[in-house]
């Protein structure tokens, strides 16, 4: 296998997306770490957790997500499917893009879109 970009999750990262969603229980059962605390972690929506997958709520304004990429091969040339700036990655170099998500309606929407 040659994924070529992953999606690399810090342990941080994970550890706030746990307690967002689940709490502090959750963490410490997760982590089995008793000095990890919810507190000391930023709040983490869960459209931001480092995931190829992108949950974003259902709203009448805008919303962005920000997705980071991991070239994990030897330097290769890697182009966007809608936008490339093209050019030579360096093994463990990272990259990052941004999506907007709108209504185009002024209807009231509700929940979310997965």
């Amino acid at each position: 296998m040659d994924p070529r970009l992953v999606y690399e999750l810090k342990k941080r990262q994970y550890a706030a997306h746990v307690c967002s969603t689940l709490g502090e229980a959750a963490l410490r059962a997760v982590s089995r770490n008793d000095s990890w605390r919810c507190s000391e972690l930023p709040t983490a929506h869960p459209s931001n957790l480092i995931y190829p997958s992108i949950t974003v709520p259902l709203q009448t304004m805008g919303f962005s997500v920000v997705r980071t990429l991991t070239n994990v091969t030897p330097p290769a040339t890697l182009e966007a499917c809608i936008h490339s700036q093209g050019g030579r990655a360096p093994r463990g170099q990272e990259a990052s893009y941004h999506i907007s998500v709108g209504s185009t309606g002024n209807s009231t929407v509700q929940g979310a879109v997965y």
